[in-house]
C-alpha cells in the first residue's frame, strides 16, 4: 500500500524590502496596498487525488474495524506490523485524523464497557461464594486487560504521538482501566455499592487467609488488583489505605482474644505480623502503607494492654530473638504513640528476675541443693539474655537490683549469707570444684549487710587460716577482693587486714623464739581483738611439763622483745586449735596429727594402757564433756578401745598409710543457730542505735526516733524495719533504760 501524500500550491510573494516599516514614509496606511508588509497569499489550494481518498478510507475502516475485532475477541485478519503501519499512516496524514481515531476508539471501548463489561460485574458481585466471586471477577478483568493491551500494541503509535503528548488525553489502557474504576471503586450510590461489597469480599478473603496461615492463590491476585486500580485513581484516594488498614486492625482485634488465651502470644504476634507486612509487599504496597500498618498492628496487639502483655509473657521470651525485636518496639513508642512503654518493659523485666531468683531460693530450699552456685549460674543466664538487647544502663541496674532484693529479704537473708560461707568454704577445701572467685562475689556484691556476712566469713576464715585448710595467698586474694568491695575504713576491713598481718609476723619473725626441744614448735601470735572470739575458749587442763614448758620459755622470749611487747598477754587456751604431729608407737609407728587435748590424753596412755573416765578426768582437768569429744574422736579411729566404764589403748592399731587425722573438737553449727546468732546481733545493734540516739536528744518523739535510728541502720543493714526497732523500744522501757512521758515522747534514763 502506497504512502497517503498531501501536496498544495501556493502563490510566490514578491521579495520587499527588509528596511523596517516606522523608518520609511508612506502616502497611505492602506494595509493592503502597503508594500512594507509581507502579504499573506491570496488563496490556497489543496488537491488530494482520487487514490489517496481511497487509501485514507480504507485505512480508517480498517483501524476501526480491527478495535471491534480485539473486543469481540476475534482473530485478527492481518499481522501487528501491518496493522501498525495504517495506523501511522493514518495519524501522519493529518492531526484532525489521530483526534477523529481517539474519539472512535473511547467511543467503541465505552460502549462495550457498558454493554459488556458492566451487566457482567453486576453478575459475578452478586455471589454467595466469596472465592468462587472472586476469581470470576479476577478473570473478567484480566479478560478485559489483555484487550487493551492488544489495542495499546496495534495503536501504539496513536499512544506514543498524540496521546502521550496531551495531558488531557488518556492512553487505551488508561481510559480503560478509567472506566473500570469509575464504576467498580468509585460507585458509592445506588442498590449496589460495588465498591464497598467488593472491598468486603476481599476483607473475608484475608481473613479466612490469616486463619488457615496459608497464601491464597485468589486473594493474593484481586490484593494486588484492588492496589492496581487504587493507584489509577486521579488523585489517588486515601481512603482505601485506610479502610483496609481498619478492617486488618478488626479482625486481629479479633484474633488476638484467642491468641491471649494460648501460650507464646508474642511469638504468635510477631510471627502474623511477619506475615502481614511480607503479603502486602509481595502484592505491592507502598513503604507508606507498611508503615502505617506495622504502627497499627503493634499498638493494637501489643502496646494496647502492654502491662499485662509483657508481664504473661516474659517468661516465654527470655533468650528469644522476639525479646530483641519487641526491646527495640519499646524503644520507639515515645515518638509513635506519645506513649513510654521502656519503662513499663525495665520495671516487668524487674519483677520477673526477681520471682526467678525468689524460685532459685526456694527450690534450693526444698531439693537440697547449694543455692548460691545455682543462683549465680540463674543470674549468669539473664545477665547474657539481657546483654543480647543492647548495651542498657536500665536494665543492668534491675537485673543487680532485683538479685539484691531477692537475697535481702527478711526469709532469705540470713539463709543466703550462711550458704555464701558454706560455699566458700567448700571452695578453698576443693578448688579444683570452681572456676573462681567470681560468683561468690556476685553474692557478696548483692548482699546488703555485708558487715554481718564478714562476722560469719572471719569466723570460718580464721579456722581455715589457723588448721592450714587452705591456701593463705589464695584467701588473702579474695578477702581484698571484699575490701575493694566495702572500702578499707571500717572495722571488719582493718580486721581482715588484720589477720593476715598476724600470719605473716608469726611466719617471719617469731620461729626464731623457740627453744631447741623434741618438739617442733610453730607458734601463731593473733591479736584477739581482730580475730573471731569462738577461737578463744576458757579452758582448765594439765598440760605435760614439756609441753607446758615449752609454752612457757616462748612467753618469756616474746615479752623481752621490748617495750610493746612486755605488757601484752600471751592466751594459749585455744588448746582446740594447736595443731600436734605424734607419733605413736602400735603395731608398727603410726603418725598421728591431732589437737593439743587430743595429744594430752594420747601421751598418758604411756603411762599406762587402761584408764577410766574418772582417772583421766583427774589426770587432765578437762571438763567432762569436752574429755568425753576427745575421747570419741580417739575411739572412733579404733586407737583406743572403749569397754564398759574403761578406755584402754588398742596395741595392735594398724593404717594402710601409716598416717592419721583425729576429726576436730566441734559443735557442727547448723542454719538455725546462724539464724539465732545473726538475729540476736541484730537485736543488740538495734538497741545501741536507740540509746545513741536517745542519749543526744533525751527527751524525742517516737517518730523522729524511729525515722533517724532507720537512716543509720540502713547504712549497715538495709533489712531493718520499723516493726523490729519498735519491738527493742519496748524491751529498752522495760530495762529502764527509756520511759514514756506521753503517746509519742520518750525520756531517756541517765
Amino acid at each position: 500500500m502506497s504512502h497517503l501524500d498531501s501536496s498544495s500550491t501556493r502563490e510566490s510573494t514578491p521579495s520587499h524590502s527588509t528596511t523596517p516599516s516606522h523608518l520609511r514614509s508612506s502616502t497611505s496606511l492602506d494595509i493592503d496596498q502597503s508594500t512594507h508588509k509581507r502579504k499573506k497569499p491570496n488563496h490556497t489550494s489543496s488537491t488530494v487525488s482520487e487514490s489517496v481518498i481511497l487509501q485514507l478510507n480504507e485505512a480508517k475502516n480498517s483501524s476501526y474495524a480491527v478495535v471491534d475485532i480485539v473486543l469481540s475477541g476475534g482473530e485478527l485478519a492481518h499481522s501487528y506490523s501491518l496493522y501498525y503501519r495504517q495506523i501511522e499512516n493514518l495519524c501522519r496524514f493529518k492531526h484532525i485524523e489521530q483526534s477523529q481515531l481517539t474519539q472512535v476508539l473511547y467511543d467503541k471501548l465505552s460502549t462495550y464497557f457498558n454493554t459488556q463489561i458492566k451487566p457482567e460485574i453486576d453478575r459475578i458481585l452478586s455471589g454467595e461464594n466469596d472465592e468462587q466471586t472472586m476469581s470470576e471477577f479476577l478473570m473478567l478483568f484480566n479478560q478485559y486487560n489483555e484487550k487493551l493491551r492488544i489495542l495499546a500494541r496495534l495503536f501504539l503509535y496513536l499512544d506514543k504521538n498524540y496521546l502521550l503528548q496531551h495531558s488531557t488525553k488518556k492512553t487505551i489502557i488508561e481510559y480503560g482501566l478509567f472506566l473500570f474504576v469509575e464504576y467498580v471503586l468509585n460507585n458509592e450510590t445506588g442498590s449496589n455499592q460495588l465498591s464497598r461489597i467488593l472491598l468486603h469480599k476481599h476483607d473475608k478473603l484475608l481473613r479466612t487467609q490469616r486463619v488457615s496461615n496459608t497464601i491464597n492463590p485468589v486473594t493474593q491476585q484481586l490484593t494486588k488488583l484492588l492496589i492496581k486500580l487504587h493507584s489509577t485513581r486521579t488523585p489517588p484516594t486515601f481512603e482505601f489505605n485506610l479502610t483496609l488498614i481498619s478492617k486488618i486492625i478488626d479482625h486481629y482485634n479479633e484474633l488476638k482474644e484467642t491468641w491471649r488465651c494460648q501460650p507464646n502470644y508474642i511469638i504468635t504476634v510477631f510471627h502474623h505480623m511477619n506475615q502481614e507486612i511480607g503479603y502486602f509487599k509481595t502484592c505491592g504496597k507502598d513503604k507508606e502503607f507498611i508503615q502505617m500498618l506495622l504502627m497499627k498492628l503493634r499498638w493494637n496487639l501489643i502496646f494496647y494492654d502492654f502491662n499485662n502483655v509483657i508481664r504473661h509473657e516474659l517468661p516465654e521470651l527470655i533468650n528469644k530473638p522476639e525479646l530483641k525485636l519487641l526491646y527495640s518496639y519499646c524503644k520507639i513508642t515515645e515518638a509513635d504513640y506519645n506513649y513510654d512503654s521502656m519503662s513499663i518493659f525495665v520495671y516487668e523485666v524487674g519483677c520477673f528476675l526477681m520471682d526467678e531468683f525468689e524460685k532459685v531460693i526456694q527450690n534450693s530450699r526444698t531439693d537440697g541443693k547449694s543455692v548460691i552456685p545455682t543462683l549465680v549460674e540463674s543470674y549468669s543466664f539473664y545477665t547474657e539474655s539481657l546483654t543480647k538487647l543492647g548495651e542498657s544502663d536500665s536494665l543492668e541496674f534491675e537485673l543487680r537490683n532485683s538479685l539484691s532484693r531477692a537475697v535481702n529479704t527478711a526469709g532469705n537473708n540470713t539463709y543466703i549469707i550462711s550458704q555464701l560461707c558454706k560455699n566458700i568454704d567448700s571452695y578453698f577445701k576443693k578448688p579444683e570444684n570452681f572456676p573462681n572467685f567470681e560468683y561468690i562475689m556476685i553474692i557478696f556484691k548483692a548482699i546488703s549487710n555485708k558487715h554481718e556476712f564478714l562476722m560469719f566469713y572471719k569466723k570460718d576464715l580464721s579456722k581455715r587460716l589457723l588448721l592450714n585448710k587452705s591456701n593463705v595467698k589464695d584467701e588473702e586474694k579474695l578477702a581484698l577482693e571484699f575490701l575493694a568491695e566495702i572500702g578499707e575504713s571500717d572495722e571488719d576491713s582493718i580486721s581482715l587486714k588484720v589477720m593476715f598481718n598476724d600470719l605473716q609476723l608469726s611466719a617471719s619473725e617469731y620461729p626464731q623464739l623457740a627453744s631447741a626441744s623434741d618438739f617442733e614448735f610453730v607458734p601463731l601470735v593473733l591479736e584477739k581483738k581482730h580475730w573471731p572470739s569462738p577461737l578463744y575458749e576458757e579452758l582448765t587442763i594439765t598440760l605435760p611439763n614439756n609441753f607446758q614448758e615449752i609454752l612457757d620459755t616462748f612467753t618469756t622470749k616474746y615479752c623481752e622483745l621490748g617495750e610493746k611487747f612486755k605488757s601484752r598477754k600471751l592466751d594459749w587456751n585455744n588448746y582446740k586449735l594447736h595443731q600436734i604431729i605424734i607419733i605413736g608407737h602400735f603395731h608398727e609407728d603410726i603418725e598421728i596429727q591431732c589437737n593439743l587435748l587430743q595429744a594430752v590424753v594420747i601421751i598418758l596412755f604411756n603411762e599406762k594402757h587402761n584408764y577410766t573416765l574418772t582417772e583421766l578426768n583427774q589426770r587432765t582437768l578437762m571438763d567432762e564433756r569436752l574429755l568425753r569429744q576427745v575421747l570419741d574422736t580417739l575411739v572412733s579411729k579404733k586407737l583406743v578401745i572403749q569397754t564398759e566404764g574403761s578406755f584402754k589403748l588398742n596395741s595392735h592399731f594398724t593404717s594402710k598409710s601409716r598416717k592419721i587425722k583425729l576429726a576436730m573438737l566441734k559443735d557442727k553449727p547448723t542454719d538455725m543457730t546462724v539464724t539465732m546468732s545473726m538475729e540476736r546481733n541484730r537485736q543488740e545493734e538495734y538497741k545501741a542505735t536507740i540509746v545513741k540516739v536517745m542519749k543526744q536528744h533525751e527527751k524525742y518523739s517516737m517518730t523522729n526516733l524511729l525515722q533517724d535510728c532507720l537512716d543509720l541502720l540502713h547504712k549497715r543493714n538495709p533489712t531493718a524495719s520499723v516493726h523490729d526497732l519498735k519491738a527493742c523500744i519496748d524491751v529498752l522501757i522495760t530495762n529502764e533504760y527509756l520511759k514514756r512521758q506521753d503517746q509519742d515522747t520518750l525520756i531517756y534514763i541517765a
